[in-house]
């Protein structure tokens, strides 16, 4: 069983190493413990009847673990500066130094309770055992997951270069009492325990961030599923309108708990129903750039309900691009007016924006790729940059996957297109397309489409490269690992076939 850093062992063993009795820890004198303990606000004197060194440390050490001081006890004792004082051979030796004695005092002090100390650039960090490593950092803090009871729960800690930055202590708080606000609401991250002497608060564990969510998921979501979680993100933010204005929305602080987004981050946030007394005419780390508003960039001052709206289309337009480089979509319009530059033109409130959302998801509108890759075709529109746009999407092994299937004629006029400007992009369209493929279930016949389909490519492409290379695998999938005899036929014809690459027709001699 751990025990807590308090234990009377723990305290003996840490203050007997300290005090250079036991360990790598250099020998300090009465004085030279007298002066550092000093420095945490103790005003005590060297002089007669002064205790045994270890024990004046012990009693100094202890009553700093109980005032919630210990994790800055041990950053100041292992500092590199603080070990200078007694070597200055080399800064390399005190380094070494210093790692000896971590290292010490995780194996013969900490190894007994569920705390020990981690180096941080080139300082001792006293953190529990779960939260070595942080799961989450912004530019001032950062979260751990931890354990209790079997059930995970965050840990947001202020990075220890701000405690003592009066803008950054105001505006961690002020985070903890926005957030907490909102703990009855199941739309933000709720949070408690917040510890001064930390500098640390306790927050809902959360599996991954919005961003995270789409990178994983974007290439088999559908549009009733981008739909679902746009409208839940806007229901979000307009719970919290117009009470509060969050100022740092973006893909990094919209976290996913159980499938479900919930806001958090409100380190920027803004009480509208409060006048804080501390203000500053700018802030620093004001938001992701991508999502944030221009306007409110050099002067957060100038945030508002607008520019929360801005960072929301922004938002909307990741979830349905897939990225932050955005493309034509059904709702492109609500994020063209959202961004827009004048804030008069934007929408005026939230809810105007949830109503406009809901209005076009209750309109049929189609923008399949698959369906504009086929219309361009039989329209004879067929634009290059179009096609571009559309074949070098993240989910774009789904779209040529399913444009061979729906319309095989049509993937061929697209790519007669797409080879005699953008070649080079082929390699990387064939192997989402090969990757997408090979994780399907097709019936039979549909795979020969793909047989076919890589014939007339090889035939196209203009010499060998890993474009044909990628091709032929597709081939040789079909033909080998589905059994299709039309197409090892179509291969056997085409081994002469001078259009086609030798190198790779030299794959082909057992067909």
């Amino acid at each position: 069983m751990k025990v807590k850093t308090s234990h009377p062992k723990v305290i003996e063993k840490l203050s007997k190493s300290f005090a250079g009795d036991e360990g790598p820890f250099p020998r300090r004198s009465g004085p030279l413990l007298v002066e550092f303990f000093n420095n945490f606000g103790y005003e005590d004197k060297y002089r007669s009847g002064f205790p045994t060194r270890w024990r004046y440390a012990e009693e100094r050490i202890a009553d700093l673990e109980k005032k919630g001081r210990i994790e800055q006890f041990i950053d100041e004792a292992t500092s590199i500066e603080e070990l200078l004082k007694f070597n200055e051979v080399s800064l390399e030796y005190v380094e070494n130094l210093q790692d000896e004695i971590i290292e010490y005092l995780n194996a013969a002090v900490f190894n007994i309770t569920d705390r020990h100390i981690v180096k941080v650039d080139g300082r001792a960090k006293l953190v529990r055992k779960a939260e070595e490593k942080p799961i989450g950092e912004g530019a001032f803090a950062e979260v751990y997951r931890l354990n209790r009871e079997s059930e995970f729960y965050a840990l947001k800690q202020l990075k220890r270069e701000y405690w003592s930055d009066t803008e950054m202590l105001h505006r961690f708080k002020r985070e903890y009492e926005i957030m907490k606000r909102y703990n009855a609401s199941d739309r933000t991250i709720s949070v408690w325990n917040y510890k001064k002497e930390k500098l640390s608060f306790e927050m809902e564990y959360a599996d991954k961030t919005l961003k995270e969510y789409i990178d994983e998921h974007y290439h088999v979501m559908n549009l009733e599923w981008q739909e679902h979680l746009c409208e839940e993100i806007i229901l979000s933010l307009n719970e919290l309108h117009p009470e509060t204005i969050h100022r740092d929305l973006s893909y990094n602080n919209v976290l996913m708990v159980k499938n479900k987004p919930k806001l958090a981050d409100f380190g920027l946030g803004k009480d509208t129903t409060r006048d804080y007394s501390y203000k500053t005419i700018t802030e620093r780390g004001v938001g992701t750039a991508h999502f944030t508003d221009p306007i409110q960039l050099n002067n957060i001052k100038d945030a508002c309900i607008q520019t929360d709206i801005y960072s929301l289309g922004k938002i909307i337009d990741f979830v349905f691009c897939g990225s932050v480089v955005s493309r034509e979509h059904k709702y492109s319009a609500i994020v063209t007016k959202a961004t827009n530059k004048d804030l008069s033109k934007r929408y005026s409130t939230v809810g105007e924006l949830y109503d406009a959302f809901v209005s076009l998801k209750n309109t049929p509108i189609n923008y399949n790729p698959v369906d504009e890759l086929r219309q361009m075709v039989r329209e004879k529109k067929i634009s290059s940059e179009k096609i571009y746009s559309i074949l070098t999407r993240r989910n774009v092994g789904a779209i040529v996957t399913e444009l061979i299937i729906a319309d095989y004629a049509a993937s061929l006029e697209i790519f007669e297109v797409f080879v005699m400007q953008y070649e080079h992009e082929l390699e990387e369209v064939f192997r989402a397309m090969y990757d997408d493929l090979v994780g399907r279930r097709l019936p039979f016949p549909e795979y020969d489409k793909f047989g076919k389909f890589s014939i007339s490519m090889l035939i196209e492409i203009s010499g060998y490269s890993e474009a044909t290379v990628i091709l032929s695998e597709v081939l040789e999938f079909v033909a080998s690992d589905k059994n299709r005899y039309p197409i090892q036929r179509l291969i056997k014809e085409n081994r002469n076939n001078k259009q086609i690459p030798a190198i790779i027709r030299e794959r082909w001699e057992t067909y």
